[in-house]
């Protein structure tokens, strides 16, 4: 049965696509939760036959620790359990000694994928996709599901790709913003200022976000990760918004 599930993830975020169109049927995830929780998170995801499609939409720990986890758990299975990845950190740069854990993260990633395909490529087996960027207005018809990708632009994740490459660490702390945020209206929120300082690290790894509006015969939603308001709008309004309101569940 086509469904959502929403995975305890702590603070982080974790969901579960079950997807159908016609007869064909898919599983999605998208995102795995805080390292903290990874036990749990690859608990539930062993309980999958196989993942179609697994989305990292960005590399903070509350989104991506989960995901490493089981990764490295089923790194030398006979058979990987993910088909396909979207996770825009397809390059590989030296930065394991960065102080951005986020960086780290993303570099850990990247070479776990690297020397998984590596062996199934040497063993004569398919490889897991992953190293195709992912970024806004393009679409993809799956059997499972029909996705629209809303953010990252070209430009946003360019960016965050050079900081990556630079390791730039120092990343100021943002809990002001983020307890005046927990008081405002979704309205008050809708119109924040998004416009990004060059150094400001954190905040263009959040707004370098895969977010994504995804279509199947009994749902469609908007999967957002940590993206910007001012960029989803702007994406949705360059799309043929009629159809899409008119079937959409908003996650």
């Amino acid at each position: 049965m086509a469904n959502i599930e929403m995975i305890q993830a702590l603070h982080g975020d974790c969901f579960i696509l079950h997807c159908q169109k016609g007869k064909n049927k898919g599983t999605v995830v998208v995102d795995g939760g805080p390292n903290r929780n990874a036990r749990n998170i690859v608990d539930k995801l062993d309980t999958l036959d196989k993942i179609d499609l697994m989305v990292v939409t960005h590399y903070d720990d509350d989104h991506i620790g989960g995901i490493l986890k089981y990764i490295a758990k089923h790194k030398n299975d006979s058979d990987f359990p993910v088909k396909k990845m979207w996770v825009n950190c397809a390059f590989q740069v030296p930065v394991p000694e960065s102080p951005n854990i986020s960086f780290n993260q993303a570099y850990t990633l990247a070479s776990e994928l690297t020397d998984i395909n590596k062996r199934l490529l040497s063993e004569g087996k398919e490889t897991i996709e992953w190293e195709d960027p992912v970024v806004s207005l393009e679409s993809y018809s799956l059997p499972y599901a029909g996705f629209t990708i809303l953010s990252p632009t070209k430009d946003v994740k360019s960016l965050n790709d050079r900081n990556y490459q630079d390791s730039i660490a120092n990343i100021s702390s943002s809990h002001e913003r983020q307890e005046k945020a927990l008081n405002c209206s979704l309205e008050e929120l809708a119109k924040i200022d998004t416009n990004i300082e060059p150094k400001s690290i954190q905040e263009i790894i959040n707004e370098s976000s895969i977010a994504f509006l995804i279509r199947t015969d009994t749902f469609s939603a908007l999967m957002l990760g940590d993206s910007y308001p001012g960029q989803i709008v702007d994406s949705l309004l360059k799309l043929d918004t009629t159809k899409i309101i008119s079937c959409m569940s908003i996650m």
